[in-house]
């Protein structure tokens, strides 16, 4: 009986959190130097990104538009670049890095945007927002907006290792006791 209540349990909260995630997300890690060179069409929409600052914009679909990098890149030898957009606007986006060819000290992210297809019957898409993200890599792997996290799990597990022994010895007596009883 407690084995079948666990299962529906599992099952229950499998269910419910697949449903609160309804996203698409590209993640792409740059090391610079970037030996890609863009060429920027100059009536393609421009946007400026800096680091831990998201920018958001509406994408018409298709469309390409190209995202400056606004800051000192070679601050940090690795960043990533996380674009997200609602799972609902079924949207493809190819996310080329690289500097502008007649500025190489212009770093640019060019994406390009279009339609998945066959779309769905009913489903019109002619404008996906989408919010994009640039952070440096902490030892070149962590995003640094993962520090805060893995800061907390460290001081709950310890917490826990530490509690750990004292309740189960609390616990083992209780038993105990009640055995005797």
């Amino acid at each position: 009986m407690k084995l079948f209540f666990t299962l529906r349990l599992v099952l229950w909260l499998v269910v419910a959190m697949s449903s609160v995630v309804m996203a698409d997300t590209e993640i792409l890690t740059l090391r610079l130097p970037l030996d890609t060179v863009i060429e920027h069409h100059v009536e393609a929409p421009t946007y400026a990104l800096q680091p831990s600052n998201p920018l958001s914009v509406n994408l018409t679909l298709p469309s390409d538009i190209y995202v400056k990098l606004d800051t000192d890149l070679y601050a940090a030898s690795a960043w990533t670049v996380r674009l997200s957009w609602p799972g609902s606007y079924p949207t493809r986006l190819r996310v080329v890095p690289g500097q502008v060819k007649q500025e190489t000290s212009t770093l640019v992210l060019g994406i390009y945007a279009s339609a998945l297809s066959p779309t769905f019957e009913g489903v019109s898409v002619s404008e996906t927002p989408l919010k994009i993200l640039l952070e440096p890599l902490v030892a070149g792997a962590l995003p640094q907006t993962l520090l805060p996290t893995l800061g907390a799990l460290a001081i709950f597990g310890s917490m826990a290792s530490l509690t750990a022994k004292p309740i189960m010895m609390l616990l083992e007596s209780q038993a105990q006791k009640e055995k005797q009883a």
